[in-house]
């Protein structure tokens, strides 16, 4: 048996279903998620103690979705990393604007007193920022060449 609709039905269900894409459309649009951040820290397995990059949901960050990414959210993500670890991180900042963006860098000024935590903050932020397109971290003092991810130490 086949239903055959007026053209005022038809209207009214084609509305219907253009209504319904474009509320669904709308919704996916407006939802966020956290950045993920990627945590040093130690792992027991069996007898022994290895350092790991831990991932987990940014406490302040988020991004919606399909939005297009700037320096101040990279630089919220990195303000969440420095924060959760200040005795790590000490003053070490971070330096992105739109032109490093869009060649996929930025720059990493170290503490002159956190050295000995260079492994950790690089790995870190490596790990952070190449999830958000930022593939390539600069560390004038330490690398000559751009850090990649197969290049930090605790990957």
């Amino acid at each position: 048996m086949m239903v055959t609709l007026k053209w005022g039905a038809r209207a009214a269900a084609s509305m219907m279903v253009i209504l319904g894409l474009f509320v669904t459309s709308s919704a996916m649009a407006q939802q966020v998620a956290p950045a993920i951040l990627y945590s040093y820290t130690k792992v027991s397995v069996g007898n022994d103690i290895q350092p790991v990059l831990m991932p987990k949901a940014a406490r302040k960050t988020k991004i919606a979705y399909g939005s297009k990414l700037s320096p101040a959210i990279i630089n919220g993500v990195f303000k969440e990393l420095r924060k959760d670890k200040s005795t790590t991180y000490g003053d070490t900042s971070l330096d992105i604007d739109a032109r490093s963006m869009a060649k996929g860098q930025a720059t990493v000024k170290l503490d002159k007193g956190r050295e000995k935590y260079f492994a950790i903050i690089t790995s870190e932020i490596d790990y952070t920022l190449s999830q958000l397109g930022i593939n390539k971290i600069r560390s004038p003092g330490h690398s000559k060449q751009p850090l990649t991810r197969p290049d930090v130490p605790l990957a």
